[in-house]
C-alpha cells in the first residue's frame, strides 16, 4: 500500500515526497528521464529547413544565446511580408528556453529582454510561434548546429 511521508534530506534542507517508501528503500524507483511526446515523424531530417548556421557571437549563457537564436529566426521570417499572419513551429533542446518563450517571462532580466523582443516581433507580424521542447539527441538541428563557419 502507497503511504505518503515527508522526507527531510540531510543534504540540502529541502522536503521530498515519497509516495511508496518501501520501493524506495528497496532501490526499486529510479529517477525519470524526461522526454518528448511529439511523434516520431517530427524529427526526420528531410521535413526540416536549415536556414542559417554559424558560430554565436556572444559567449555567455547557454540559454541566453539560445533565446537569441529564436529571437533571430522570428525576425528573418517576419521580414517577409508573405509570413505574416502564419504558424511557425521550431523545436528547442533547451528547456529554459523553451519554457520561457512558453510562459513569456523569465526570472532572468536579460532573458526577459528577449522574450520581450519575440512578443514584438509575433505581435508585429501576427506569427504564432510554437516552441516545444525536445531531447539533443532526437532535435534534428543539432548537426547543423555544430558546423564550424
Amino acid at each position: 500500500m502507497a503511504t505518503e511521508s515527508w522526507l527531510l534530506s540531510s543534504q540540502k534542507r529541502r522536503r521530498t515526497t515519497c509516495l511508496d517508501r518501501e520501493r524506495w528503500k528497496a532501490g526499486l524507483l529510479r529517477p525519470s528521464v524526461p522526454f518528448s511526446l511529439l511523434p516520431d515523424g517530427f524529427f526526420e531530417p528531410a521535413r526540416w529547413l536549415l536556414v542559417e548556421s554559424g558560430r554565436w557571437r556572444f559567449g555567455d549563457h547557454i540559454t541566453l544565446g539560445e533565446s537569441r537564436t529564436v529571437v533571430k529566426l522570428l525576425k528573418k521570417i517576419a521580414a517577409d511580408p508573405k509570413n505574416h499572419d502564419s504558424t511557425v513551429f521550431s523545436l528547442q533542446d533547451n528547456k529554459p528556453t523553451a519554457c520561457g518563450m512558453s510562459k513569456g517571462r523569465s526570472p532572468s532580466f536579460a532573458l526577459n529582454r528577449l522574450l520581450r523582443q519575440r512578443a514584438t516581433v509575433c505581435v508585429a507580424a501576427q506569427i504564432r510561434h510554437f516552441l516545444p521542447w525536445v531531447e539533443s539527441k532526437r532535435q534534428p538541428a543539432d548537426e547543423s548546429s555544430r558546423i564550424l563557419c
